[in-house]
């Protein structure tokens, strides 16, 4: 299993897209944990909404300080179930075959760090 962590911060505006990427993964074999950074907007409420459709998606507030995406990324390692972890911000998406990707490469892991292409969009990914 891979776990997904995603640190979020008054996002409620811009997650879903992110939220998209992941439902639509082709291996089903993951856990969402999004670490709430003290957002003043709405995204605590969407978060939990998430959490409460989805029994793969974890959602916590951050618990102690410093404030910050590093603090909430750690936070989220911590409780992560998976074997592997991907770090994945609110403004980023996964390609639909990036999970069965990463695993497959893991298996033939050659390399402790694996990487993998990104692209870059604008407007329409």
């Amino acid at each position: 299993m891979i776990s997904i962590i995603t640190p979020s911060f008054n996002r409620a505006y811009i997650i879903d897209e992110t939220a998209q990427s992941i439902f639509n993964q082709s291996n089903k074999n993951w856990e969402w944990i999004i670490v709430d950074d003290g957002s003043t907007d709405e995204s605590w409420e969407k978060l939990k909404s998430y959490a409460s459709k989805d029994s793969r998606v974890r959602v916590f507030q951050r618990d102690r300080e410093p404030k910050g995406a590093c603090t909430c990324r750690n936070i989220g390692a911590e409780k992560a179930q998976g074997e592997f972890l991907i770090f994945l911000d609110t403004d980023d998406l996964l390609g639909n075959k990036a999970i069965e990707d990463r695993l497959a490469q893991a298996e033939q892991a050659q390399a402790a760090v694996p990487f993998f292409p990104t692209v870059t969009f604008e407007n329409d990914p």
